[in-house]
């Protein structure tokens, strides 16, 4: 199968085109990419809007479905992959969402996840073979900033939100390791793609070894998202946040050394903190009972 990837400048996108060896793709201004035969989109292309701008937020919409539109009406096109996020489900201490979840409109909070759902609605009602992921917190090589990585990179940081805000974290990698499952399966639907618990933003400070973190008075939660779907086809979905988190700062050393060794840096191992002796025996642990529940 052949995959023509949009938004591949960053984040996911980035990471998905050099792991299928895809093509690619802008709909806005490319009518026809050469990929001849069948093909499979994987749509990760969306520009965040202005939460304070309704006008600019409903014209990136509409500048969204054009382009999902232009993806699905390619010649070849058999299937499309539409990354969409678990912030379209709203928040509730006492709920959990599934994919079957009825979503009250009145109740999602902010642009994004709202527009997320309404590109969800729109590749149902527009395209047959659709696959539709709702990811959690994704870390990865080309992640853009954000609270977590700011917390990961440096010794010192000024948060917008307040220690009790609570993210779900998974990989780039998880995504392509389910993503390829799906292709050979021809998965349809919709998947939440989450680990199996939640994480303080405080608890991940705690993690990273970081003391000297100024939250502020924000406050984001990630709902209780049901996984069963995934995780009965990918095991690492199994995963709780806290090992996903230690297993990708334990990749980070490993690749600092390395880098260190060629002389080579990027953005995440120049800026690695100096763990603790104790963050280091916890990752390893950590690590060595996942390695064992996996097999």
């Amino acid at each position: 199968m052949q995959f023509l990837i949009t938004g591949h400048k960053s984040g996911l996108g980035k990471f998905l085109l050099g792991e299928f060896s895809g093509e690619k793709y802008d709909p806005r201004y490319t009518e026809q990419p050469s990929l001849v035969g069948p093909k499979t989109i994987i749509h990760c292309g969306y520009q965040y809007p202005s939460v304070t701008d309704a006008s600019k937020a409903l014209s990136q919409m509409e500048l969204a479905m054009e382009s999902l539109d232009r993806a699905m009406s390619l010649i070849g096109t058999v299937k499309l992959i539409l990354v969409s996020s678990v912030d379209v489900y709203p928040y509730s201490p006492n709920s959990s969402y599934d994919e079957s979840s009825c979503i009250d409109l009145r109740d999602i909070r902010g642009v994004h996840g709202f527009l997320k759902l309404a590109l969800e609605h729109h590749v149902m009602r527009n395209f047959k073979n659709f696959l539709i992921l709702r990811p959690a917190l994704m870390l990865g090589n080309h992640i853009r900033e954000n609270s977590v990585t700011r917390i990961l990179t440096s010794e010192t940081c000024d948060l917008s939100i307040g220690p009790n805000s609570t993210f779900n974290l998974i990989t780039h990698q998880s995504v392509a390791d389910f993503l390829r499952v799906a292709c050979e399966l021809d998965l349809t639907g919709v998947y939440n793609l989450t680990s199996s618990t939640n994480l303080s933003l405080a608890s991940i400070a705690s993690l990273a070894g970081r003391q000297n973190v100024k939250f502020g008075k924000g406050l984001y939660r990630t709902s209780q998202v049901d996984n069963s779907k995934v995780s009965s086809h990918c095991k690492d979905f199994r995963k709780t946040s806290e090992e996903v988190l230690l297993s990708y700062m334990e990749s980070l050393r490993c690749r600092s050394k390395r880098s260190t060794k060629n002389d080579q840096h990027d953005l995440n191992t120049t800026m690695l903190p100096n763990w603790s002796h104790e963050f280091l025996l916890k990752s390893k642990r950590s690590l060595e009972v996942f390695i064992k529940i996996r097999h």
